[in-house]
């Protein structure tokens, strides 16, 4: 008899430095996992994620509870009014988001113009980060000047996501929290007697003609969360992407070959190193998943990362392959809560690689220049030097 794993700590340097071993035991021989670390069941099979994902009794839980305002905040995020979320979901259709492509790549040909002037250049600094950041800043109307100062703010937000999995406060993300809330209320209130043609603006719009009734507190949380989601998940995703691309030169060598196949590798990135690793559920009733009971209250992780290599799903699960098919990634979630900006990461990532790489065709990486995000729930590069 196998000797029974110690209790999963995403917070152990271990882990944090290179999660995949760890979730690779995980899912072999305790894929329902209870860890006190996590206060609850940890999943990891992609299986029973899946199932927890779209289970009509297993509630978003977005922190532990506490008068924290990043907490509140979070709570704020995910507390839906009925109507909230068709709302903001006009916003992010493929139709919208097709619209949108020729903005994005006229933001990724400023960027590069500006990047490409050094022979060697921090990519994730000035690309993979303000990519995503200048393009969500102008759906929601967030002035130019005020754009890079979110940087600081969102990194204490990762910081603060990763302490509420574990049951911990970080004060500069409650500091961050307050500000960006503050932030989004100003600018509300500035739409309702200047308004644009931008998210806020259309969201008010909608309120008012069709009768709905939102808290502005919801509705400014909310813009906080397309913010900070919109930016720094896909900042990662596009700086995974970048890395892995790099590390595999055949593979670039196929898509500048034959760039249909961009949209599947594009899945294969969010699928071999998801920015979101894992997310967080309640049982609001006693059910059973993967055969386990799990008690009304309890609270479970779901391991995105662990699911998206799942070998009974994913063939040769550890390999970059960015011609595999099927590729039923769980990168974004899944079910109702399925993320939002599918439609605009994706978009986001695939432009902005595929025009980096055909400007710079002899692109290269200081691979000993990589430095790793310290977080667990998003992972990430922080910063890496390329030359032309």
């Amino acid at each position: 008899m196998s000797e029974a794993l110690p209790p999963f700590n995403p917070g152990d340097p271990e882990y944090v430095a290179n999660p995949y071993p760890v979730l690779e035991r995980l899912r072999a021989r305790e894929p329902i996992h209870f860890s006190p670390i996590m206060g609850g069941w940890v999943l990891s099979r992609f299986a029973d994620v899946k199932a927890a994902l779209t289970h009509a009794d297993l509630s978003v839980l977005p922190g532990r509870e506490g008068e924290s305002p990043l907490y509140q905040m979070m709570g704020d995020w995910l507390s839906h009014h009925p109507n909230l979320r068709p709302l903001m979901a006009r916003a992010f259709t493929s139709r919208v988001i097709g619209d949108w492509r020729a903005r994005i790549q006229r933001i990724v040909d400023e960027l590069l113009d500006e990047a490409l002037q050094e022979e060697q250049v921090e990519i994730v600094s000035t690309f993979a980060h303000p990519v995503p950041l200048y393009v969500i800043a102008d759906m929601l109307g967030v002035p130019r000047a005020d754009r890079r100062k979110f940087k600081k703010w969102a990194l204490a937000i990762e910081r603060g996501i990763d302490a509420a999995f574990i049951g911990q406060r970080i004060p500069e993300a409650d500091e961050a929290a307050v500000v960006l809330m503050d932030y989004f209320a100003e600018l509300a209130e500035r739409r309702i007697t200047e308004p644009g043609d931008d998210l806020i603006s259309h969201l008010m719009k909608a309120e008012k003609e069709e009768g709905i009734a939102l808290s502005r507190r919801q509705l400014v949380a909310n813009c906080v969360l397309f913010f900070f989601a919109g930016h720094e998940s896909t900042a990662n995703q596009l700086g995974s992407g970048l890395y892995w691309l790099l590390q595999n030169p055949a593979a670039l060598a196929d898509l500048r070959a034959d760039p249909s196949l961009w949209p599947t590798a594009v899945e294969e990135i969010l699928r071999y190193e998801p920015a979101v690793q894992l997310i967080g559920r309640i049982a609001t009733k006693d059910v059973v998943i993967g055969g386990t009971p799990i008690e009304q209250g309890q609270r479970l992780t779901l391991l995105l990362s662990a699911a998206n290599r799942d070998p009974a799903v994913f063939p040769d699960p550890n390999r970059f392959d960015i011609r595999r098919k099927p590729n039923p990634e769980l990168a974004f979630s899944w079910g109702r809560h399925l993320c939002l900006g599918t439609h605009l990461a994706r978009a986001e990532i695939q432009i902005a690689l595929s025009t980096l790489f055909e400007r710079i065709p002899t692109l290269s990486m200081d691979a000993d220049s990589v430095v790793w995000k310290k977080h667990f729930a998003m992972r990430g590069p922080s910063e890496f030097f390329v030359r032309r």
